[in-house]
């Protein structure tokens, strides 16, 4: 069954954001993601990666621009474009919208007690978001596929 293929990793990615340091140049992002310069500056263009840095001359990119480019990479193997990837930004926006009114109240409060809070609710939403997407599609696939 082609939908079987469609599964939840279980992979609690921290969202709160791990700073590694990565600090890549376009180029540098292009040969790191597989990606041409001119492929990066369309993801730049449709909204899906922003440098994290700029300085006179200098344009770096971060580690979650690193992860969606390739990401965008393995799409457009299979002949999805920039331009189609679009919704996830659309998506992966609004999710993180009401993820922020769902923490507001933890948010308001300033001690570390309500912070850790913060984080770990955030763990949960986003691994229940994962599930249910994930879940979601798969039954789409089911459906799509069986008709």
């Amino acid at each position: 069954m082609v939908a079987a293929s469609v599964r939840d990793d279980d992979n609690d990615a921290e969202l709160a954001g791990s700073e590694t340091g990565v600090s890549l140049t376009r180029t540098e992002l292009a040969r790191a993601s597989g990606l041409t310069d001119e492929q990066i500056v369309q993801l730049e263009d449709y909204g899906l990666i922003a440098s994290s840095h700029t300085s006179r001359d200098r344009v770096l990119f971060d580690e979650d621009a690193l992860a969606i480019a390739r990401a965008a990479a393995g799409f457009m193997r299979h002949g999805v474009e920039p331009r189609h990837l679009r919704m996830y930004r659309a998506i992966a926006d609004r999710e993180a919208s009401l993820f922020g009114q769902v923490l507001l109240p933890y948010r308001r409060q300033r001690n570390p007690e309500a912070q850790a809070r913060t984080a770990e609710a955030l763990g949960e939403l986003a691994t229940l978001g994962r599930r249910l997407r994930t879940a979601l599609l798969r039954q789409a696939v089911r459906d799509t596929l069986a008709g």
